[in-house]
């Protein structure tokens, strides 16, 4: 019995990353290049585009610490998935960055989407949910890469991308 259930676990997560067939033009999503780009989007556990754009509801999270977040994810191509980046996350509402998160993370090969994937990053919010409810959020995503440095010692920003976004609080909704 605990064989079958040991196998059926593996299956579950062997689903979204499965490794790609050896196929000649497969794309090999997995590889570094020299112009990587990145698309912000949302997702806890797996990448979500803010398909409705400024429209797209994203979950306020109250946290077990007593602070509050939103879960954002980032689609890239071109990175070097050997690279663990910094991912800095800014949160702006009316003009005024009142969010940040700062990972130090990794990206996924995603072969079914053909993309390489971080998720799970925590915007978290300096403001009570009375203040962020249904409020349009601008997220700017930087991907960082620590052993780039320019010429001022600073470390390279490898990848910008910016969306926007609705904050929406469950526990308010009916309010």
């Amino acid at each position: 019995m605990r064989f079958t259930v040991t196998m059926l676990g593996l299956v579950g997560c062997n689903d979204t990353y499965a490794p790609p067939q050896e196929a000649e033009g497969m794309p090999m999503v997995c590889a570094a290049g020299s112009d990587p780009s990145i698309e912000v989007g949302h997702g806890e556990l797996r990448f979500e585009a803010f398909d409705n754009g400024p429209e797209t509801l994203v979950e306020l999270i109250h946290g077990p610490q007593g602070g509050f977040h939103s879960t954002i994810a980032v689609r890239a191509d071109q990175l070097n998935i050997d690279t663990a980046y910094v991912i800095e996350l800014v949160g702006t509402i009316d003009g005024m960055p009142l969010g940040g998160g700062t990972p130090i993370s990794g990206f996924r090969c995603n072969y079914r989407a053909e993309a390489q994937d971080f998720t799970g990053g925590l915007l978290i919010w300096d403001a009570v949910p009375e203040d962020l409810h249904m409020k349009t959020a601008t997220v700017d995503a930087y991907v960082i890469d620590p052993s780039i440095k320019t010429s001022d010692g600073q470390s390279t920003i490898i990848a910008h991308d910016t969306a926007a976004f609705t904050i929406w609080d469950p526990a308010l909704e009916n309010e």
